[in-house]
């Protein structure tokens, strides 16, 4: 033929936009709010009726409708439709809707794809072959109707030869997933060449299809074909890589093209071309590009060509028809299918007539009227009509729901999308949501496919258009779309489940996702930019069951429960490196280093702890109790990064079941191929964590494909910067959003990584984080060194871990620590200026041991940010308190109390030792009346004596009343220490009690402000000295924080500034030109103690407050030290600032760089050049200024030592002198009264020495409310400075108890080394060493673990404690849980229950070591009874026992989480954890241990009713966690359910004196009857062995313990020789069935052959 007559049109579409763009519509248009509608589903294209009764079945109101009101809509459309009986206005019985209506197409899939050019082929649906059609009604008359024509006069008009038939064939066979990158990634979104086609054709291979053909018209015009070819592959070493031949109706062409592409291909050919029956077409990949490879596939082909009109005996029929030269074109339809009595119809569809055919007894006839274009028709039998059964109302009131309204109403801004299977566990979660400052909305997504997808089953479009209206229309953009229902992939290449052509995954399909791979983030893309990034925050809850639901939300309230308070726990991260090779690993702990350094920072400040792989195997475990302690003990962020599949990683921590962590569930990110797949069927990684109550994770953040590290590593990156810092505190989901929104490129690789890592969980879930910061400190993270602090070293460390638990700031913050002696005294304060923890940080304090002071208990208060400069969410953990025993062997006077007025002599002198449980040692007395202890009365006493109250009843050589005595008592000398003494005195008043100072020694260890006590002299001396100052400074960040300081006599007065960082400026510090104290600053946050005043110096206003400073606020005379912070400025002061400068002495200032170190010190009013100056040589100096500030004093004051406690305050006496005999001095005397809380008051003032006695002290002071006093005298002298000199101040009173421990009168301690849950048994002794009487006695006991954590024993209230009482207590308590060194405390009347005169010998300490239960349990398994070897066959009903026992005879196995069973079914390759308890019913049934016999069991009755190899593993540990071995028990078994037996054998065989028998049983039961008779080879039975002769037997492998011996029946012995021998077995009468094994061969009919030898 000539090919001139071919017309070819070739259209290869790469991105062309040739079609009409879809405009910005969202479905839901065509939707009259205010009317009801019903649907109809549509599978197949054709003629459908929906009859009265269907309606008024299916709850349609026919009674009140009008039928000529009624509509039908398809996609938004309204259709023409055929109304049976409407012109009456009425619904009747007869009636009936009639409709051409067609299945679903890829038409509404259109809009889904990147180009939409690049559909391959728009007649094929994504998602599904239905359409659903759409019934309401209006008020209108003119809704669309079919033209109904019955015109039947055929004689008028000629018959037209031919119609149009069109033969389509869509290919779709297999699903491709469009370009694919050399490593197997492809776009998440629908590109180009993606869809359902047919299977491939690669390099070099052929592939025919044929099309149906019949009946074409050879006179009638050319065939039209058209046809798609898709180029499936791209080889990136050629271009171009394909080669296409086709051949078909006479054509051959080839097409050499790149990559990627749709091709289609629209020829015209002549009729005469094609098949008479099918036409085939050909098509042929040529290998002759020198590529491997080279893949392609058909999507559809279609001839439309002229057809006679025999119809081919079908019962519809679709055809095109074009105009004639009539005005009616008269069609004469043969071989069409009618049944007898039944009728054919016309549908004109192009022009919505219904048209009437007639049959005349061989063909059908109509006539078609021309309309001026082709038409395209559909003819069908009445049979073939498809009548509707069934339809659906919309909703339940048959309404669509307005979501703009509601959402408009109620501020919606969460959007909540789910299934009806799951609809009130999702609105229980919306309920809940909505609690947590949300306005959440609960969206059926059925209705979401009818009202914004039109009706179409499973598609996302219809949630894709309802996420874009919202976001577009409602009043609050939806911050939030949580999806809550399983997905399945829309499609997939035939290795994973996919929902469109799999009817089962289609119903669990609950709620789509959309693309291919699927990606849930793709329903908000290209709403807020033209890329992917979402627009609101998205996760999916996978969940196939309302119990999924349900639990997740119980994890979802316990988890933001927990969020109320700032737990320490929330700062924990876990990081797990993968990788199959060492290069491998190293990279991906690099990532991982990187993400660490950045979750660390502000302001999350988290605590990062790394497991990495170190082996090249495919998996490492990482089970360790360590581990799963940390997870259970609370984790936010578990990152791994490695390889995976959708079960598991290579370092594998993936079993949630195992793990306690009840409300603290982690989110996880795992970067990982196909880690978080939820689109599967069996439980991915992801929904093991997720669906599982009471543990797991919270959310799961994973790619569902493959995963490029590099890629991985740039969004996890950015992720962990947005949870660090740029979106702290924000929920995940908009974390997520804000992550892809910056990194987003149309890089395929990365897009296809961010879209692919899918959320399983709630977007609004926020990962611990909170507004403020929050600084805790407690006793556990208090600790001193070195751990034994005795006073044989001076000195000892605090170590104080400041905890931040809540969001991280650069700041500082002041750490106080205040020290409180054994004797009560509180003196010794530190501050300690630090850089403000992001989670933990550790200060150091150095004290000194005291010896004098400190030996006993301390206690140390520590107060973090205790000025109160940051606002935290609590202040109420900022202090906690702890104790140290400085444990001595020293002693210290008790009694008579320090500076004790007694009421008469003799008296016995007490000391308590600093340890109440200290061994023996010996101990010197010594007492003088002076404090020289040198005059010739003095006494010394010398006793050995263990720890407690050691006494001393000296005789006394002056008597004399007032006399004051001095007394000390140490620890006698020797080689290794020398004395020690501790000093008291008291003084001699006959009749009185009270405190009193009369000896000027006496006053040595008051306190002196300004005011010396020179004991050479015996005078009192105002102070004249010289102060140091200290100043450094540097240009930070070259210096650091901690560096720039200021400090006087080596006291830090101040650190750092307020300015921060970035701030620039000067900071001034004035000194008092007679103290040489610096001024404090009242404006400041500290006012106490902050002593600097800061000056920005950026802008001209601010330098100007500067100089107002100097010049109008400091004197002349006194100092100005001044230094920079960064930047000065100087190069701007004003004039009048550098005078200022000037007016202390600077000669620099005017020359001095910016940004150059400076510091000044000098006198206002001094002379230029007088003041010292130093400036650094570059920016990066550090520079140090070292001077002296010389003091003159005229005032001071004297404080006294503590003065009671007193039960009531009697009288207060004072004398003083004057030194000179001019008296300039002037003195005045404070009483001052401290309650128990230690807060003091003055409550007398400025009392003269002319009113030295007051009698009534207790009419003035209340000893209820101030137990404690002090005396303050304040002296001043302008003239001679010389300050008044004291004599004696006196204050009687009341004394109080005090009682003491006192083991040296009792004492036992059961060891101080035992096993672990041992019971200790401790009983001490305490005495009340006072003339008072005690109360009812409190004695508390509490235990100090290894880590600093305090265990209560418990507080007990004793009997009355009198004058000279002993006490004897005892208490005991088990040791389990306390492994390691320990500390037993006991305190006697614990906090001052009852006030008494001193506090540290009423507090022991005994330490104990506890070692930990390290051996191994034993443990033990058996099936029946019997320990079987691996393989045996076991009872299908077995009875398995599992037995622990353990060595510890005191830590009882009492609790089933020693165990862990598994069982791994046959045929499979995971093991399931087997439960004590499951669905309620008990499956494994536990015996605890009854100690001292400590072994326990497990029971596990079972049936095993699949036949095959299983296996069982058992895991077990006794309570110290003490595993059962280093490996855990496995074994396999066979079951076999069929009762079955093995030929018997005799063992040994040949035998002399004795044979057992071996056989195998199978089943459930053992024989019911079981014979073996043994005969000669004649048949004569010599004898018979019965089953309870046997002995026991079981089910599998069996050896009898019973032995034949070789004797008949009588018991004689046979003869040597051969013997044979079979077996009878029947199980409840049944004979039981032979088992087929090797050994067969060796039975004869069931006989087998023993052989008895001689002996």
């Amino acid at each position: 033929m000539p090919m001139k007559k071919i017309l070819p049109v070739i259209f290869i579409y790469v991105f062309l936009l040739l079609r009409p763009v879809f405009a910005q519509q969202y479905g839901n248009e065509w939707i009259n709010y205010s009317q009801s509608y019903y649907k109809v589903y549509v599978h197949e294209t054709g003629v459908y009726r929906i009859n009265y009764n269907t309606l008024l079945n299916n709850g349609f109101p026919v009674g009140s409708v009008n039928p000529r009101n009624v509509q039908v809509f398809n996609k938004g459309v309204e259709q023409y439709v055929y109304i049976h009986g409407e012109n009456d206005n009425i619904f009747n019985a007869g009636d009936y809707i009639e409709f051409y209506a067609e299945k679903n197409d890829g038409e509404l899939d259109t809009p889904l794809y990147i180009n939409p050019e690049g559909q391959a082929n728009p007649a094929y649906s994504l998602f599904s072959d239905s359409s659903v059609y759409f019934i309401t009604w209006n008020s209108s008359f003119s809704n669309r109707r079919m033209q109904v024509d019955n015109d039947v006069n055929f004689s008028a008009y000629t018959p037209v030869p031919y119609i149009l038939r069109t033969s389509r064939q869509d290919y779709t066979t297999k699903y491709f997933a469009g370009e694919t990158n050399a490593a197997g990634i492809t776009d998440p979104e629908y590109t180009a060449n993606e869809g359902w086609f047919d299977t491939e054709f690669n390099l070099g291979q052929t592939k025919t299809k044929n099309i149906l053909t019949a009946n074409k018209y050879l006179n009638g015009p050319d065939a039209t074909v058209e046809f798609c070819v898709l180029g499936q592959s791209n080889f990136y070493a050629a271009s171009p890589d394909h080669h296409l031949r086709v051949n078909f109706a006479g054509i051959s062409f080839d097409t050499i093209f790149e990559g990627y592409k749709v091709l289609k291909f629209t020829y015209s050919v002549p009729v005469s071309e094609i098949g008479s029956n099918t036409t085939p077409f050909v098509f042929n990949t040529i290998n002759d590009l020198g590529v491997n490879s080279d893949r392609n596939t058909v999507a559809y082909i279609q001839v439309k060509y002229p057809h006679t009109l025999n119809l081919e005996g079908n019962t519809t029929f679709a055809f095109s028809a074009n105009d004639g030269i009539q005005s009616k074109s008269l069609f004469n339809f043969t071989n069409f299918n009618v049944s007898a009595g039944d009728t054919a119809r016309l549908y004109d569809v192009t022009n919505h007539r219904r048209i009437r055919v007639v049959y005349d007894g061989t063909s059908f006839k109509c006539l078609l009227e021309n309309s001026g274009s082709e038409k395209y028709c559909y003819l069908t039998s009445g049979n073939s009509v498809k009548n509707i059964n069934r339809i659906y109302p919309v909703a339940d009131n048959a309404k669509f729901i307005n979501y703009l309204t509601i959402a408009n109403t109620e501020f919606t801004d969460y959007l909540i999308i789910t299934h009806p299977l799951l609809w009130d566990e999702a609105e229980n979660y919306k309920n809940y949501r909505n609690t947590t400052g949300y306005q959440a909305m609960t969206v059926n997504v059925e209705h979401l496919y009818d009202q914004f997808g039109y009706g179409v089953l499973k598609s996302p479009v219809g949630i894709r258009n309802f996420v874009r209206y919202a976001c577009n229309y409602f009043t609050i953009k939806p911050k939030d779309l949580f999806l809550i229902g399983k997905a399945y992939r829309a499609a997939s290449d035939g290795s994973l489940p996919q929902y469109r052509t799999d009817v089962n995954h289609n119903n669990l399909t609950l709620v789509p996702s959309l693309g291919y791979p699927p990606s849930d983030i793709l329903f908000s893309k290209g709403i807020s930019d033209s890329l992917y990034a979402p627009a609101i925050g998205t996760g999916r809850l996978s969940a196939r069951t309302p119990y999924d639901v349900s639990l997740y939300l119980n994890k979802i309230i316990q988890f933001e429960q927990a969020q109320a308070h700032p737990q320490p726990w929330m700062k924990n991260i876990l990081h797990f490196g993968g990788g199959s090779s060492v290069q491998e690993q190293f990279q991906l702990a690099t990532y991982l280093n990187h993400y660490e350094q950045t979750i660390e920072a502000p302001f999350f400040g988290g605590e990062v702890k790394t497991f990495l792989k170190t082996t090249s195997d495919p998996m490492q475990i990482n089970q360790s109790d360590s581990l799963k302690n940390i997870i259970n003990n609370g984790v936010t962020i578990m990152t791994f990064f490695g390889h995976a599949a959708s079960v598991g990683f290579d370092v594998s921590v993936d079993v949630p079941s195992e793990y306690q962590n009840y409300g603290k569930y982690p989110f996880i990110l795992a970067n990982s191929c196909w880690a978080g797949d939820i689109f599967l069927d069996a439980n991915s990684s992801s929904e093991e964590f997720i669906l599982i109550e009471n543990k797991g994770a919270i959310g799961y953040l994973a790619s569902i494909s493959l995963g490029m590290p590099w890629a991985l590593d740039v969004y996890s990156d950015e992720l962990y910067h947005q949870i660090s810092y740029k979106s702290y505190g924000k929920p995940i989901g908009d974390i997520i959003k804000k992550t892809i929104d910056s990194l987003q490129t149309p890089d395929l690789i990365k897009k296809e990584t961010f879209l692919t890592m899918v959320f399983h969980g709630d977007p609004a879930i926020i990962l611990n984080s909170f507004a403020k910061p929050d600084y805790e400190i407690t006793p556990q993270y208090v600790y001193f060194s070195p751990n034994e602090i005795t006073s044989d070293i001076d000195s000892f460390n605090i170590h104080i871990v400041a905890t931040n638990i809540a969001k991280a700031i650069d700041d500082s913050i002041i750490v106080q620590t205040t020290r409180t002696f054994p004797n009560g005294v509180s003196n010794t304060i530190y501050y300690n200026k630090i850089k403000a923890p992001l989670f933990k940080d550790t200060v150091t304090i150095r004290f000194p041991v005291d010896i004098v002071n400190g030996l006993g208990v301390n206690k140390f208060r520590i107060f973090l940010d205790c000025y109160q400069e940051i606002d935290e969410i609590s202040e109420t953990n900022n202090i906690t308190e702890v104790q140290l025993m400085i444990k001595s062997s020293d002693i210290i006077p008790v009694y008579p109390y320090k500076y004790a007025v007694i009421p008469a002599l003799p008296v016995t002198l007490k000391a308590s030792t600093c340890d109440a449980f200290t061994n023996a040692y010996d101990y010197e007395f010594q007492l003088d009346t002076s404090d020289a202890f040198s005059s010739p009365v003095k006494q010394t006493f010398h006793i050995n004596h263990s720890g407690g109250v050691v006494t001393w009843t000296p005789s006394f050589p002056i008597s004399t009343d007032s006399i004051v005595y001095f007394w000390r008592v140490s620890i006698d000398s020797n080689a290794s220490h020398s004395y020690n003494w501790r000093e008291s005195s008291f003084q001699y008043i006959n009749g009185k009690r009270g405190w009193g100072q009369a000896h000027f020694h006496q006053f040595k260890n008051d306190r002196y402000q300004y005011v010396s006590y020179n004991k050479p002299q015996r005078r009192y001396e105002f102070v004249n000295d010289i102060k140091s100052l200290t100043c450094q400074t540097g240009f930070y960040p070259y210096i650091a924080w901690q560096d720039e300081y200021y400090k006087i006599n080596n006291v830090m007065k101040d650190q750092w500034a307020y300015l921060g960082p970035s701030g620039n400026g000067m900071l001034i510090a004035v000194l008092d030109s007679v103290s040489g104290n610096p001024w404090l600053n009242y404006n400041m946050p500290q006012p106490e103690t902050e002593a600097i005043w800061e000056f920005s110096c950026n802008t001209a206003a601010q330098r100007e407050a500067l100089r107002s400073f100097i010049d109008d606020s400091v004197p002349d005379g006194n100092y100005i030290l001044g230094y920079s912070h960064r930047n000065h400025n100087a190069q701007n002061y004003s004039e009048t600032l550098y005078q200022s400068f000037e007016s202390f002495g600077s000669a620099n200032i005017r020359t001095l760089p910016n940004s150059i170190p400076y510091i000044i010190f000098g006198v206002k009013g001094g002379a230029i050049g007088t003041a010292h100056e130093l400036q650094g040589s570059s920016v990066y100096s550090i520079i140090r200024l070292d001077d002296s500030i010389p003091t003159r004093w005229n005032e001071g004051h004297i404080e006294s030592e503590l003065i009671g406690p007193a039960s009531e305050w009697g009288s207060l006496h004072w004398r003083k002198r004057t030194f000179e005999s001019l008296n300039t001095d002037s003195a005045k005397l404070f009483v001052l009264g401290i309650k128990p809380n230690g807060q003091t008051d003055t409550l007398i003032k400025n009392l003269p020495p002319d009113s030295a006695d007051i009698y009534n002290l207790s009419s003035r002071i209340n000893a209820s409310v101030y137990p404690y006093l002090k005396l303050l005298v304040f002296m001043r002298d302008d003239s001679l400075h010389t300050p008044a000199q004291m004599r004696r101040w006196q204050v009687l009173y009341e004394e109080v108890p005090e009682t003491a421990l006192n083991p040296s009168l009792h004492f036992a301690f059961y060891n101080d080394t035992i096993a672990e849950g041992e019971t200790i048994l401790f009983s001490t002794a305490t005495q009340n060493i006072s003339d008072y009487d005690m109360d009812s006695l409190l004695i508390k006991y509490w235990v100090v673990d290894k880590n600093m954590v305090t265990h209560p024993l418990g507080s007990f209230r004793h009997r009355p404690h009198p004058s000279g009482d002993i006490l004897i207590d005892t208490i005991t308590f088990s040791t389990d849980n306390l492994d390691g060194l320990n500390s037993l405390w006991i305190e006697v009347n614990p906090d001052f229950d009852q006030i008494e005169q001193t506090h540290f010998n009423n507090i022991g300490e005994i330490k104990f070591l506890v070692d930990k239960d390290r051996i191994n349990p034993l443990l033990d398994v058996t099936f029946d009874g019997i320990h079987i070897l691996d393989g045996d066959i076991v009872s299908s009903k077995p009875e398995i026992q599992i037995s622990l026992k353990d060595e510890n005879k005191f830590l009882a196995l009492n609790d089933t989480a020693c165990f862990r069973v598994y069982l791994q079914n046959p045929g499979s390759t995971t093991k399931t954890r087997v439960y004590f308890i499951q669905n309620g019913q008990e499956k494994l049934q536990f015996f605890p241990a009854s100690l001292p016999d400590n072994s326990c069991k497990i029971i596990y009755n079972t049936e095993f009713s699949q036949d095959g190899i299983y296996k069982l593993f058992v895991e077990a540990r006794d309570v110290s966690h003490n595993e059962s071995g280093s490996n855990d028990y496995s074994i396999s078994f066979e079951v076999i359910n069929k009762p079955e037996i093995t030929h018997v054998m005799n063992w040994p065989n040949p035998f002399s004196t004795a044979t057992h028998f071996v056989f195998t049983l199978t089943g459930s039961e053992i024989p019911t009857y079981f014979k073996i008779q043994i005969m000669t080879v004649t048949g004569k039975v010599v004898r018979e062995i019965d089953l309870n002769e046997l002995g026991p037997i079981h089910i599998g492998r069996n050896i009898t313990e019973y032995a034949w011996n070789g004797t008949d029946e009588f018991g004689d012995r046979l003869a040597n020789g051969v013997y044979l021998y079979r077996v009878v077995t029947r199980l409840n009468g049944e004979k039981i069935e032979l088992r087929e094994t090797q050994a067969d061969q060796y039975f004869k009919k069931e006989f087998g052959k023993m052989y008895l030898i001689g002996n």
